[in-house]
């Protein structure tokens, strides 16, 4: 049977690919000027275009996950990002690039929404502060990583080979959590159970996000 800790792996792997797709525009900037004729303000466009989707999706996104089960939505948000990386790949038109971000974007925020959920799942009343700092952390890892890698395959091979590669790493992410999740025998779905939003809940969650 797969550790608790085997599980915080996987879906550690899987957050960072976020971060490491995320960061990819930022770190390949001035190739990314030059190969598709985009000034600074337009990068920062494309950069910021990613998190675009989590204005709508965020709140819907959860209830997504609880209708269809979280393996499955985030399944699917990779799957989105993989083909919003591979989207872009097809050609250097502003707009292809544009559409392509939006969509790894939208994979990207089903899977920040849920995958927190998901540690908390296996972690709930066992070392849960440790397992959320060391899941957290997966977002710095990943930047750091993308900028360390991207900038030199970029220079070296091509802006194509940098699609693939967070193509490639968004894979590595797919397979762990394909093979390696699976929900905690303690979960169990309780059936027409309604939820709602207290007014003390929307505060605490608006209070959560300042911060």
């Amino acid at each position: 049977m797969r550790s608790r800790w085997t599980i915080l792996a996987a879906l550690f792997v899987a957050r960072a690919t976020i971060a490491f797709q995320f960061q990819s525009v930022a770190a390949i900037a001035p190739q990314l000027s030059q190969g598709l004729g985009a000034s600074l303000a337009d990068i920062g466009v494309l950069i910021g275009l990613y998190f675009a989707p989590g204005a709508l999706l965020a709140l819907p996104g959860g209830a997504i996950g609880r209708r269809y089960g979280d393996k499955v939505v985030v399944l699917a948000g990779l799957l989105m990002m993989l083909a919003g990386e591979l989207l872009m790949t097809t050609s250097t038109s502003w707009s292809v690039q544009i559409a392509g971000r939006l969509t790894a974007g939208i994979g990207g925020v089903l899977l920040n929404v849920l995958m927190t959920k998901m540690v908390a799942d296996w972690f709930a009343g066992r070392e849960i502060a440790t397992a959320m700092a060391i899941f957290i952390n997966s977002w710095p890892a990943g930047i750091a990583v993308a900028l360390m890698l991207l900038p030199a395959i970029g220079a070296t091979l091509g802006l194509h080979a940098v699609n693939l590669a967070v193509a490639g790493v968004i894979l590595i992410g797919l397979g762990l959590i394909a093979l390696v999740y699976r929900a905690p025998d303690a979960a169990v779905a309780v059936e027409g159970e309604r939820s709602s939003l207290t007014a003390d809940t929307i505060c605490a969650v608006i209070a959560a996000g300042l911060i």
